[in-house]
């Protein structure tokens, strides 16, 4: 029956669609749940207690053949989860090897001629291990990161901001949603890079720019 889903932490629509059966298109355009899309954005940044709406499945039917093997997909799941590597000016590690660890799966190619990166995994992976062959004069031969997968925080609250800067290597510390002096330095850096007026506040303009640089 229809019900009010409480976020926890790391929780996302899609994870929570694919939990409940549904599409995560479907949960995130549902009418009721406008005011939380308008909130927030997008379905990957979800907050604890925020209140999603889970409307009842409804019944679909679909044609097959008897006496024989019929295989169904369910749309949206797996989720896609893309990634840019790039210096911090936006230059990018084009045609780089990496490895991808996700869960028990490993996936191993070479980024695209802007840096980029994409796979599907399960909605149920909650982290992983991103490792880029960089090779490049005044970098380490290896670029490594933790990753944790819906986990990132609204990019108007502190912690979200913070780990967008880090991501971005402007490096800030833990993000602990805690504006300190570490945090105060690193959007000081962002902002002369990106033409903004360099207060170590995070302003409007501030967030926007740093929404478009992260991607999200």
């Amino acid at each position: 029956m229809a019900d009010t889903k409480i976020i926890g932490q790391g929780e996302s629509i899609s994870s929570i669609a694919d939990e409940t059966g549904h599409f995560w298109e479907f949960l995130w355009n549902h009418p009721s749940n406008s005011g939380l899309k308008a909130e927030r954005t997008n379905p990957e940044t979800l907050m604890p207690d925020d209140a999603v709406f889970v409307p009842d499945l409804r019944e679909k039917l679909l044609p097959c053949t008897t006496a024989k093997r019929n295989r169904f997909r369910r749309r949206g799941v797996p989720i896609k989860i893309a990634f840019t590597v790039a210096e911090r000016n936006g230059d990018p590690f084009a045609d780089k090897a990496y490895t991808l660890t996700i869960g028990a799966k490993t996936f191993e190619g070479r980024t695209d001629n802007v840096g980029h990166l994409e796979h599907w995994v399960a909605t149920t992976e909650k982290s992983g291990v991103l490792i880029v062959t960089v090779d490049e004069p005044g970098f380490p031969e290896t670029l490594e990161w933790d990753l944790d997968l819906g986990q990132l925080p609204p990019y108007t609250t502190i912690a979200g901001m913070q780990m967008r800067l880090n991501n971005l290597a402007y490096a800030c510390g833990k993000p602990d949603g805690d504006h300190a002096d570490k945090t105060t330095a690193a959007l000081c850096k962002f902002q002369k890079d990106s033409d903004l007026d360099v207060t170590g506040e995070a302003d409007g303009p501030t967030q926007e720019a740093l929404r478009q640089a992260h991607g999200s």
